[in-house]
């Protein structure tokens, strides 16, 4: 993880990455190049997860860590 006064910067270069991969993306996007905003917004984790999917990890997340324990990088909440 970058120093916060590289933010923006790295940022920007996610950005460059993502759209010059355009042609080759799938709509959804993918967990590992989520900003630090959609890695913690529960409806991008949805939609790149999908739904059904999302379902199930919330499911599982509420029977087995309904507290929230384990929430490192892109968490998902208890459903």
């Amino acid at each position: 993880m970058g120093a916060p006064e590289q933010a923006e910067f790295l940022t920007g270069e996610l950005d460059a990455l993502t759209e010059a991969m355009e042609p080759w993306a799938d709509s959804r996007g993918m967990v590992n190049f989520l900003s630090v905003q959609e890695a913690t917004d529960p409806e991008r984790l949805s939609e790149v997860h999908g739904a059904e999917r999302h379902r199930r990890l919330t499911a599982a997340e509420k029977a087995y860590d309904p507290a929230g324990m384990f929430r490192v990088n892109h968490n998902i909440p208890p459903g």
